[in-house]
């Protein structure tokens, strides 16, 4: 008798289990084929929308990770290192000088956007736990965070700190 009522429990759920993947099947069938008529009625919005789709692809596989930013801060600065105080932009020398004593402090935080990344600094030490640090009352507000950023990572390349440095070795002063 128990075996009988198992066996039937497992046949109407192997039943049951069939008939889902049954439906899914054919939902998938049927969006395959809605697709196919969309892409033949109007294929310059597919194209256009297959374009976008695979963009936001790359641009998601490309955004620079945190150790990029500093391996690209370090190679900077070995360049700055390179040339001469006289004829050394102070642009450049600045702007790096400025992010290696956030780094150094530990003020530099970075946030994935999913397509692009943003260095930016914070007041406080990234393990600071004082009051002041961590209530939200006197942490910065939405309006104040563009000024706090650094650099915009995206497809592979810090853009500011590259920017920055197009002229390092030239003094423009001189």
């Amino acid at each position: 008798k128990i075996l009988a009522a198992v066996k039937a429990r497992f046949s109407k759920l192997n039943q049951s289990l069939k008939d889902s993947i049954k439906r899914t099947v054919d939902d998938y069938k049927a969006a395959a084929s809605d697709t196919a008529e969309n892409i033949k009625s109007r294929p310059a919005r597919s194209l256009l929308n297959t374009a976008a789709f695979c963009g936001a692809i790359y641009l998601y596989k490309t955004v620079p990770e945190e150790q990029n930013f500093h391996a690209s801060l370090v190679e900077a600065s070995n360049d700055l290192l390179l040339v001469g105080d006289a004829i050394r932009n102070p642009v450049p020398d600045n702007h790096v000088q400025k992010i290696m004593q956030y780094t150094t402090k530990g003020m530099l935080r970075y946030r994935h956007f999913g397509v692009f990344s943003v260095i930016y600094f914070s007041d406080y030490d990234r393990d600071e736990r004082t009051y002041l640090s961590q209530c939200k009352y006197t942490n910065p507000t939405w309006t104040e965070l563009p000024s706090r950023v650094l650099d915009i990572g995206c497809m592979g390349k810090w853009w500011k700190l590259r920017w920055v440095m197009t002229d390092f070795d030239v003094n423009f002063e001189e």
